[in-house]
């Protein structure tokens, strides 16, 4: 009779040639680029028709509905003034953004805006100039809904910009 045990050998992968595994990296790495261009670009896509205003005074309630409300007719009165042709219901969402907090009273959160085209944001932006006319207004600024990396690029330039 034989004799049937398995010896363990130990088996071995061929080594890739020194040239392939940091081509596989570079590919990886390439691959990753591209995705996160790709993310980046439709992250600007999806911002495109926003803006956020800043300086808007908060209604004082705890009721959330008074203050969405209040936001919005806030925000539709300071549009109106940049771009008098627009319509409430060309104000697809307004959002504060941050979380309320009732012992803040005399915090501004931003406030996002959506509206339904980027034409309309264009003009908006325009006729912001007509906000400081008003006193109401004066203090109230607006500005693009940038992506984190477009924030970080502008921090940058800012940096560079009060060195010079």
């Amino acid at each position: 009779m034989k004799n049937c045990s398995r010896k363990n050998k130990k088996t071995s992968v061929p080594a890739e040639p020194s040239g392939a595994t940091s081509a596989t990296s570079a590919h990886d790495n390439t691959t990753n680029n591209v995705g996160a261009v790709m993310n980046e670009i439709q992250e600007r896509k999806n911002r495109e028709n926003n803006l956020i205003i800043y300086g808007i005074e908060e209604k004082d309630t705890t009721s959330r509905e008074e203050r969405v409300e209040h936001d919005l007719v806030q925000t539709v009165e300071i549009l109106k003034i940049c771009d008098t042709h627009i319509q409430t219901k060309e104000v697809k969402k307004t959002i504060r953004l941050g979380k309320y907090d009732k012992e803040k009273k005399d915090k501004k959160r931003p406030i996002l805006v959506t509206l339904e085209d980027s034409e309309k944001k264009s003009k908006i932006f325009k006729g912001a100039k007509n906000l400081k006319e008003i006193e109401k207004w004066e203090n109230i600024s607006l500005a693009n809904d940038l992506t984190k990396s477009e924030r970080e690029s502008e921090k940058a330039l800012h940096e560079k910009a009060k060195e010079i």
